[in-house]
């Protein structure tokens, strides 16, 4: 907390400074309106914890995907393993066993991109920041507004609008060198606006691509024919034994690839506007991205290196092809709005790693891929105006199926006349395992949220939502690692939910807001396979109550905090201090029988504190301060399967800190220059994949720029130290690989834009 409490102690001599300024004639902060309520007001009024990034903020500090931005805002924490393959946690709350939902909530706009869970891959989409607004980032449990899965909090990346008056045009192109890597990368963007019918009509079409450079190279050496017919009798416990020579791996050569991590992504977006009358306005928003990483992410644990002999037969890739598309209408009287919300998602992710680890001598291969498609229909009617009683009524449905597979190839069985799979079946198949699943989900809710300003300055808020939801899994799977016969293939259930919501705001001044608030938030339960009898009797003997479906896992928030502009509006400072109380968290157990199932595996709680600051010293300073302390750890009654009492939630870092410095000046009539630089920390962890403990690292930001009316020319430096920072471990079986950061970049960006 040192760090924390030397910034909270440098607040009065920025406000001071502040304060010089305005005597200088300096220039106040812009205010900032957010529609985290789906209410559109100031920041300063919202009596949640949000983080604000603004247009500006998304340009000067080059921003361009969450992984810029996300692990600097307090109490959050980004894990990138590339596309397909993304967690954002909030406040310490972790996802949980493969195949849960996620706990934070995602949006593009009015449309949910979070995907249901199911496999092992990422639970989130990843857009590139093109042409975006603003990001949203609101912190502690959301249920009232955004529904299951805002268990934790949400994440809005909001798009720039059509305009409907002004022509523009804008492009763009950056290119980088990265450390370690041979190749540079690039990225080019473009977006048009087109007001067709002035007032009435616009189109605005954006479109980006780029090349990203990889860094991990993958080493190789040669590798002679492998026997590996004696671990069969290991497998059987000796029922089974077969002589030397039967089963055999190929022989591989040596592999010496260079920045097999390298990613390409192209997007695009149409966005139409039509304001039929002063009353009917409809938008209509289509998107588009395609990503993959052309190897794996992961290295050997201290370099940029990794040894994969399976790349030898079919090179690892993980993919992201995301298809958005949305219709809000909106009708507006004189004191009330109705808003409808339709949006249609199709998410796909896939990859291919090496799985010679779960059998060492053998040559498997990983395949897996998930398509989740998701319609939404929200409608909502809520009051317009400043009036002292503000509400909102509304009604969402959501139909979601995820279709997935997982499939274990073995290069043996293709490259010898005998293999492993085949022993066991006798020629009908040439795998381990192929498991497929089908998930679906359907919901229905209803939900009010209100503010009633009862007394000059005091306003009182409550909120509830109520759903109603059927969760279900189908499987099917061969292969001599599916489930034995007997083995159910799949369950199904219905859940139901009530989410409640409260919050008193105080306003002594038009510059401070204080609030204490409660919320509750809720998460989807997880739909099991079935599993054998021997599995059920050992389940038994633990004590655990096997589900077709878990218990949905809640979260109580209380918080209390404050918002304000000091130093004349030049300096903004948001507190805020929280305890959590986490029921039924979903954990994986895994059973002698090697199968696994899901289920509620105890409770946790704990406590933390946020802490924002955004400053213009002088008209040409700009400074911002973050820092967030939480200690979440498990309660007595949690299973070995996911903790011990005592201990701190796995996933989640309990610090974070982040500082900028911005200096603006002119260098003549036509052209201005401005200096940026960026620090973040991230403290320690312990990986929630392998629960291996992951040391704290910190990034340093630099970019320079030259700018006139219509062209922008920058020079930047990402992770300039070359902070060798891991964000997860993978699990032992899969070799305990090591996720990192990018490494130090440096490059140059232009821009052109018209207007």
């Amino acid at each position: 907390m040192r760090i924390s409490l030397a910034l909270l102690a440098a607040v009065p001599g920025l406000v001071n400074l502040a304060s010089a300024a305005e005597a200088e004639g300096g220039f106040q902060l812009e205010e900032v309106v957010v529609t985290a309520t789906k209410h559109a007001e100031p920041l300063l009024n919202v009596p949640i914890a949000v983080t604000a990034i603004t247009a500006q903020d998304i340009l000067s500090k080059g921003i361009t995907q969450y992984a810029d931005i996300l692990s600097s805002v307090p109490g959050v924490y980004y894990e990138d393993a590339g596309p397909g393959d993304t967690t954002i946690r909030i406040r310490g709350i972790s996802p949980g066993g493969g195949g849960t939902p996620p706990t934070v909530a995602t949006y593009f706009g009015e449309i949910p991109m979070s995907a249901q869970g199911g496999g092992n891959l990422g639970q989130h989409a990843t857009p590139r920041f093109v042409d975006i607004d603003r990001v949203e980032v609101l912190r502690g449990p959301q249920g009232t507004v955004f529904g299951a899965n805002a268990l934790a909090g949400a994440v809005r990346v909001i798009p720039a609008a059509p305009d409907l008056k002004d022509y523009q045009f804008n492009v763009g192109t950056r290119g980088f060198a990265t450390a370690h890597s041979d190749d540079m990368s690039y990225h080019v963007e473009g977006m048009v606006n087109l007001p067709l019918v002035e007032d009435q009509f616009a189109l605005r079409l954006v479109g980006y691509k780029d090349d990203i450079a990889g860094y991990i190279d993958n080493k190789t050496p040669a590798q002679a024919p492998s026997d590996y017919s004696f671990y069969v009798g290991a497998l059987t416990g000796g029922a089974v034994n077969v002589p030397p020579g039967t089963l055999m791996t190929p022989a591989t050569g040596a592999l010496n690839k260079k920045d097999i991590n390298s990613t390409d992504t192209t997007g695009g977006r149409l966005s139409a506007a039509w304001q039929v009358n002063d009353r009917l306005r409809l938008d209509l928003m289509v998107a588009t991205q395609d990503a993959e990483m052309d190897g794996e992410s992961s290295v050997t644990p201290g370099s940029y290196e990794i040894v994969r002999s399976s790349d030898y037969f079919a090179n690892g890739y993980t993919s992201e092809d995301l298809d958005l598309g949305g219709l809000t209408i909106r009708y507006d009287w004189d004191n009330v709005s109705l808003i409808s919300a339709t949006s249609q998602t199709k998410l796909t992710m896939a990859r291919l790693n090496d799985a010679a680890e779960l059998l060492p001598p053998a040559a498997w291969l990983f395949q897996e891929k998930r398509e989740a498609e998701a319609f939404t229909q929200e409608i909502r009617l809520q009051s317009r105006g400043e009036g002292a009683f503000r509400w909102t009524v509304g009604a969402f449905y959501l139909d979601q199926e995820t279709d997935g597979r997982q499939h274990i190839r073995d290069l043996g069985c293709e490259q010898t006349p005998t293999c492993l799979p085949l022993l066991f079946t006798n020629g009908a198949q040439n795998y381990p395992l192929d498991l497929t699943f089908h998930l679906f989900e359907k919901q229905k809710a209803v939900f009010v949220d209100t503010s009633y300003e009862f007394a000059p300055r005091w306003t009182l808020g409550l909120g509830a939502r109520y759903l109603e939801e059927d969760i279900g899994v189908k499987l099917g799977s061969t292969g001599i690692l599916a489930p034995p016969p007997g083995a159910s293939n799949g369950g199904e259930d219905s859940a139901s939910k009530f989410n409640p919501a409260a919050s008193v705001t105080f306003k002594p001044t038009d510059d401070l807001t204080l609030y204490v608030q409660a919320a509750e938030g809720f998460r989807s339960g997880v739909a099991n396979q079935a599993l054998p009898q021997s599995c059920r009797d050992q389940a038994a003997q633990m004590g655990l109550t096997l589900q077709a479906v878990t218990e949905p896992d809640t979260i109580r928030n209380y918080e209390l905090g404050f918002k304000s502009r000091l130093g004349d509006g030049r300096v903004n400072l948001n507190v805020a201090a929280y305890r959590l109380e986490w029921k039924d968290i979903p954990g994986s157990v895994l059973f002698d029988c090697a199968f696994s199932n899901l289920v509620n595996a105890g409770d946790a709680t704990g406590e933390g504190v946020e802490f924002e600051l955004v400053g213009r010293l002088s008209e040409s300073w700009k400074v911002n301060l973050a820092a967030s302390y939480n200690d979440l750890t498990y309660d007595d009654n949690v299973l070995p399967a996911i903790g011990a009492p005592g201990d701190r939630v796995v996933g989640s870092p309990a610090k974070n800190y982040s500082a900028g410095l911005e200096y603006g000046f002119d260098l003549s009539e036509r052209w201005a220059g401005w200096a940026r630089a960026d620090w973040a920390y991230v403290g320690s962890l312990r990986s929630e994949l392998s629960s291996l403990p992951i040391e704290s690292y910190d990034t340093v930001n630099v970019r320079f720029g030259l700018v006139q009316e219509s062209v922008s020319i920058e020079l930047f430096g990402r992770n300039i130290t070359d902070e060798q920072g891991i964000t997860r471990i993978e699990p032992l079986p899969f070799g305990g690989d090591y996720v990192l950061i990018r490494p130090r970049e440096v490059g140059i960006e232009v821009r052109y834009r018209y207007k």
